[in-house]
């Protein structure tokens, strides 16, 4: 075989290993959003069968109000899950101490962006029972898909 016969097939050799590369390096991407997303299912199976981890309002002067403070971080919400009842008057002050994120809870008409230092302050009436999948509506990073957290209203 002459150097033009070996030149072809070199570089398709080349390029078959760079696509196994970058497809490996999007594999283990999807591993690790994967892991984190069952990591959150976990804390969520063990917030609700523990009701002294799920977050509760704190107290405000007007007692109607329920308030909670959410922080965004590279690639999660805390808390990550908040109760209240059905009626209630709810309080969110959102903030975000690494990165630019977003904080969407469709159900309720609420899409915020958050950037470090701006907090965000947000009322709304939980006038409908269930559990409701809050989320970062800013992509942030690899972790971004996974980046959520629940709102229970019983």
């Amino acid at each position: 075989m002459n150097i033009k016969g070996i030149q072809p097939v070199v570089a398709v050799v080349i390029a078959l290993i760079v696509v196994a590369i970058i497809g490996g390096y999007f594999i283990m991407q999807k591993d690790r959003v994967s892991s984190t997303d069952d990591q959150n299912l976990d804390v969520m199976d063990k917030k609700d069968s523990d009701s002294t981890d799920i977050v509760d309002p704190t107290p405000t002067p007007d007692s109607d109000i329920k308030t909670f403070e959410i922080t965004a971080k590279n690639w999660e919400f805390s808390p990550n899950v908040i109760k209240v009842r059905l009626g209630d008057k709810v309080h969110l002050k959102l903030t975000s101490i690494e990165g630019k994120h977003g904080f969407s809870l469709s159900a309720f008409g609420i899409h915020e962006k958050i950037n470090p230092g701006e907090p965000v302050e947000v009322d709304f009436v939980a006038d409908e029972k269930g559990s409701f999948v809050w989320s970062c509506n800013v992509p942030c990073g690899p972790g971004h898909p996974g980046m959520k957290g629940t709102l229970i209203v019983e």
